[in-house]
């Protein structure tokens, strides 16, 4: 399975120190994990001399996606994945999700990813205020979160857009996220992220695709995983993707205090909070092995396909 970070964040969210690893915990349970990493990310490659050293969504969309999904069936010999994203990781598998990405898709899970942004008020002031400032490319998230970690968990630290709920993340968490998970921005994601926040859209760069169509003829099995007290993904949003999506094999889980958990879960706290590896790393998995092939069955198929194409 490919698991994918979200918004300024890199592989790292999801290969959190341990027991805060959801890529360690799924590898445990027997799934062979790609954590990987979106342009301009992380330890994802430069640009190419001579190319342009930005992208927009619409990159991770049409080429990211595809990408990623051929290098982890190619690797593992699989003949589908399954698709793990957090907030924008999962908003850009649902963009992607037609055609023959659709169809190398085992199942698709997304946590706290906004299909809507009516409520998105407290995120347009930071993206705004990152747009202004990255003129030149990119807007670095990570050198201002690098100047906070050291005073994350012993003092309240400013997260724009409801990006965490702090008091369901330990100190240390909060310290060693802020110092190593966070990456850069691109100028033309900042602007793409505009355009769907200040209008509500879910669409490409040039209006002609609606993103949100293709969640409502999306067949494979769906997962929507949210948060009680996710700023950028509240519950109602969460109920209204699972309206929209048109899976037949589709799920909707909830996390907080009302829902019968310990805490109320924010954004980056749905994997990285306190009891995330006992309340929500469980579900996720079993939902997963409801819907996995199992290895002998997957062998079966792999050399039936190899045999045929030889044939």
């Amino acid at each position: 399975m490919v698991l994918c970070h979200g918004l300024s964040n890199n592989h790292r969210f999801l290969e959190f120190q341990s027991p805060h690893s959801l890529a360690a915990a799924l590898a445990d349970a027997g799934f062979e994990c790609f954590t990987v990493e979106l342009r301009g990310a992380g330890q994802a490659a430069p640009a190419p001399p001579g190319m342009r050293a930005d992208g927009c969504i619409d990159d991770y969309v049409r080429f990211d996606v595809p990408a990623l999904i051929r290098h982890a069936l190619t690797h593992s010999g699989a003949l589908k994945t399954f698709w793990v994203g957090h907030s924008l990781g999962g908003l850009v598998a649902l963009a992607a999700a037609e055609g023959e990405v659709a169809q190398k898709l085992k199942g698709l899970i997304t946590i706290g990813s906004p299909v809507f942004f009516r409520t998105q008020w407290g995120t347009r002031w930071l993206l705004k205020f990152g747009y202004w400032l990255s003129p030149l490319g990119r807007f670095r998230t990570d050198w201002l979160a690098a100047l906070v970690a050291p005073f994350a968990g012993w003092f309240r630290v400013p997260v724009g857009g409801g990006m965490a709920n702090q008091r369901n993340m330990p100190g240390w968490v909060q310290r060693r996220a802020m110092a190593t998970v966070i990456a850069p921005i691109w100028h033309g994601v900042l602007s793409q992220l505009r355009d769907w926040t200040y209008d509500d859209k879910f669409r490409s760069v040039d209006g002609k695709t609606d993103y949100r169509e293709r969640v409502r003829a999306l067949e494979v099995p769906t997962l929507i995983v949210g948060g009680s007290a996710d700023g950028l993904a509240p519950p109602a949003n969460c109920e209204q993707h699972f309206a929209l999506a048109g899976s037949a094999d589709k799920e909707l889980q909830m996390f907080g205090t009302a829902f019968g958990h310990r805490n109320d879960y924010g954004h980056g706290d749905l994997l990285l909070g306190t009891h995330a590896p006992v309340e929500v790393y469980p579900r996720l998995i079993a939902w997963l092995e409801r819907r996995a092939t199992p290895v002998e069955e997957q062998a079966a198929a792999t050399i039936g396909a190899a045999t045929a194409q030889r044939g």
